[in-house]
């Protein structure tokens, strides 16, 4: 956008940032200074900081709410101590803003603090959701905000304007999204509008995101609304569901989302577990939050994974580290997998991920270099089904394919 303006009024468009409190407390340099695309520059008159919820000052690359000092900025609100107590926080004016400082002390925004969705404990941004969403070429214009979560309070939704001509489903959308955003903050749902709605100011404010927050929910309900499970696998990982969230299968429709029904991190890890034991496949945190986070999504991926051979239902399991080297293949062996009345389960559990060497003794002996780690009491203390996928892999695979070697 920047670049069209400049050819078009044959002048530099500068991003700069600023607020009645502060004048211009940031701004890029005219040509032929450094500028960097999507910051809006240098702190220029005032000092700028980030800092976190204790409002302790972060260091570069850290996402904080932006503070600023200096000549330029105001020291109190004319005759109203209780906004200036507010305001003010030894010394430094704080602006409301979300924002990063890199390395060469470009400041990047990333949103507003009252717009910050609380997922679980996680902060998002909807700033830095909304720049992703906006990223695909399909998306004239996005909004995100908030909805209920039974168990984590907020989850993250959407609400997208596509540009002229174009078309894009919201399974491709989260799938972009995924690609560039960490896990949990793509969105959960996301509604296709005509336009956003946007108040006297032109923005999309609070009352407006209330607005489309009641729109989307209102047209998930009804979307799914006797869309029950049609396959026997769609109706096998209903079920599934309704074990690990305690709810009645008849309630879980096809397209109906495991975090929205109140699924979280400890119940996902249980239900991995369970489709290993079924069907001998794994399911990761990534495809949770793609496609197979529905009933219908999951089944898919079930029934393409039972499609694939042996060999690549095992390579998704294990994380590909290092790709050569004459060493036998180390296995990563998380604690999850093993059942609490395993033989040496509690120290598994307890140490996390144990590293294994193996080939004929698969999963028998520790990597020595683990600092801490306890020795396994046996072989025996492995399920056999772990070790059968060990074997396989290091029958079929190059040396150290998947695992670390002290090489």
């Amino acid at each position: 956008m920047a670049a069209c303006l400049e050819e078009a009024f044959g002048a530099p468009v500068l991003e700069r940032y600023g607020m009645s409190e502060t004048c211009t407390l940031a701004s890029n340099a005219l040509p032929p200074a450094h500028r960097k695309a999507g910051s809006v520059g240098k702190a220029v008159f005032n000092e700028v900081a980030i800092v976190d919820d204790a409002q302790n000052v972060v260091g570069p690359d850290t996402v904080g709410e932006i503070v600023a000092r200096g000549p330029g900025v105001v020291d109190h609100y004319l005759d109203d101590p209780a906004a200036t107590a507010a305001a003010f926080v030894d010394g430094w004016f704080r602006t409301g803003d979300l924002g990063r400082l890199d390395t060469d002390g470009y400041l990047t925004l990333c949103g507003r603090i009252k717009d910050v969705i609380n997922r679980g404990g996680e902060k998002i941004g909807t700033g830095e959701v909304e720049s992703v969403l906006l990223a695909h070429p399909a998306v004239g214009e996005a909004c995100v905000f908030s909805i209920p979560h039974p168990t984590l309070g907020e989850e993250v939704a959407a609400a997208v304007v596509l540009a002229p001509n174009m078309r894009v489903t919201e399974r491709e959308l989260r799938s972009h999204a995924a690609r560039l955003l960490t896990g949990f903050k793509v969105p959960r749902r996301v509604a296709f509008v005509a336009s956003l709605p946007v108040n006297a100011s032109n923005k999309t404010g609070r009352a407006e995101r209330e607005g489309l927050r009641a729109h989307l929910l209102r047209d998930a309900a009804s979307s799914t609304m006797h869309q029950q499970p049609r396959s026997a696998i769609e109706r096998q990982v209903a079920a599934l569901w309704s074990e690990r969230l305690g709810v009645p299968v008849d309630s879980i429709g096809r397209d109906d989302d495991f975090f929205l029904l109140g699924g979280d991190s400890l119940q996902v890890y249980e239900l991995f577990v369970r489709l290993r034991t079924r069907y001998g496949i794994a399911v990761g945190l990534a495809d949770l939050f793609d496609d197979a986070s529905t009933v219908a999504g999951m089944a898919r991926l079930v029934e393409r994974s039972l499609r694939a051979p042996p060999t690549s239902r095992v390579a998704t399991r294990l994380v590909p580290i290092k790709e050569e080297g004459d060493w036998p293949p180390l296995f990563a062996v998380p604690g999850s997998v093993f059942s609490e009345t395993s033989a040496g389960a509690h120290e598994l559990l307890r140490d996390g991920a144990i590293l294994c060497r193996g080939a004929e003794d698969v999963l028998a002996e520790l990597f020595p270099a683990i600092e801490g780690a306890k020795p396994l009491p046996a072989a025996a203390a492995i399920p056999a089904a772990l070790s059968a996928d060990a074997r396989l892999l290091a029958r079929s695979a190059p040396s150290a394919l998947r695992g670390v070697s002290k090489r």
